[in-house]
């Protein structure tokens, strides 16, 4: 390490050591007004003490006294300052002539100090307040008793335990407080952990069996055929109890990821069962139904391969191709829908053909591509969505693991 390094160093380590040595802990409102309404009862009896000629002190003495007091009040605000100016300002005092009071003052204060201020200024304080003693007894005029230094001792010993038990009380307030605020944070995040998965179940389950139904209504519009007729009242009969059934599981899923204090739990409910392939007759089915001729190449020898976390992942990618399919593709065009092993990862491809005559038209919501994009980057993939010459394709890439 040069030299210019080392000393950048060890002046950064010296603010350092200066910033702890300043830190403080602020008062609370109430302590505030407590230390504020008893320097003004203070204030005035001096002042009124003056005027009345209660006291034999010159001017300046009690000029000085009422400044001191007043002191009192930069605690109220920065408590390494209101030190500082109370402890100059006794020394003046006690140069003045007025040393018991002064250092009664001081005394006092110490409590504030221990309270607020960091470990390291309450020392150097307690030390001030020593000097000051040894001050005091050396100054002239007007030498402090030894008796009246100890009392005074005694009162600074007092109001720094006072202070030390009300610096524990801030501390235990204060980090209470912050565990209040984390606590809420983390429950804030639970529950929009829960609303994006309950999300993300509608989206990917329930929206495709409603896109089922609205595709075979309209099949049932343009088509006077009863087999067809027939074929497409059996889909939207069998989509509309899925979707019954997906809307029933997402609730009973949502009551068991909830603590029994009516809390979200951290994580959702796993499950041991595979459902790529189980997607995969499902949508295969559904496309035929819809007229479409469908080709599957390499899901049986692929879907071993994939984890359990990825083989849901992938089905709900293969779902929610497939209904951008039945709610854009023309109907009884050809869709593919195929899988390629990699050395660690396995891409899915579906490819179908653009809209066309006899295309069932379903309004976009414009959640899925989004969300297919944050769900492939999230697990560590990619995904792509796009033109590919008469047609459109799906793209998605996720590592095996």
């Amino acid at each position: 390490m040069d030299h210019q390094s080392a000393t950048g160093l060890r002046a950064l380590a010296s603010r350092d050591r200066l910033a702890r040595f300043w830190k403080f802990s602020g008062l609370t409102r109430g302590a505030k007004a407590v230390i504020a309404g008893i320097v003004a009862l203070f204030v005035v009896i001096e002042i009124v003490g003056a005027i009345v000629g209660a006291t034999d002190e010159p001017a300046e003495t009690t000029v000085v006294q009422v400044a001191l007091t007043l002191s009192f009040l930069i605690f109220l605000w920065h408590p390494p300052a209101g030190a500082f100016v109370l402890q100059f300002g006794a020394l003046i005092s006690v140069a003045l002539g007025a040393g018991e009071a002064s250092i009664l003052a001081v005394a006092m204060g110490t409590g504030l100090v221990v309270a607020t201020c960091s470990p390291a200024l309450s020392a150097a304080y307690g030390l001030g307040f020593i000097a000051l003693v040894g001050y005091a007894e050396a100054a002239v005029p007007g030498p402090v008793a030894f008796g009246t230094v100890a009392a005074f001792s005694i009162v600074g010993g007092i109001s720094a335990l006072i202070g030390w038990l009300l610096r524990g009380l801030i501390r235990r307030t204060t980090q209470l407080a912050r565990d209040l605020a984390e606590r809420e944070r983390m429950l804030e995040s639970a529950v929009q952990a829960e609303r994006e998965r309950i999300a993300d179940e509608l989206h990917d389950f329930i929206a495709h069996e409603l896109t089922i139904i609205a595709m075979h209504a309209r099949v049932l519009e343009q088509t006077s055929d009863p087999a067809v007729h027939d074929q497409s009242r059996k889909a939207i009969d069998g989509s509309a109890r899925q979707a019954l059934a997906d809307i029933r599981r997402v609730l009973e899923l949502t009551q068991a990821t909830r603590g029994a204090d009516d809390e979200p739990a951290a994580s959702p409910v796993e499950t041991d069962h595979r459902r790529l392939l189980p997607t995969l007759t499902d949508v295969e089915r559904e496309l035929r139904a819809a007229g479409a001729t469908v080709e599957l190449v390499g899901a049986y020898e692929v879907a071993p391969r994939l984890s359990r976390s990825m083989d849901l992942a992938m089905a709900q990618f293969l779902r929610e191709a497939t209904t951008n399919v039945v709610k854009h593709a023309a109907l009884g065009g050809p869709v593919q829908i195929e899988f390629i092993a990699g050395a660690s990862d396995v891409v899915m491809r579906v490819r179908n053909e653009v809209e066309g005559e006899g295309a069932v038209t379903v309004p976009p919501g414009g959640y899925g591509i989004a969300r297919m994009h944050e769900r492939a980057s999230v697990l560590g993939g990619a995904f792509s969505a796009g033109p590919n010459g008469s047609g459109w394709l799906v793209e998605v890439r996720l590592p095996t693991r």
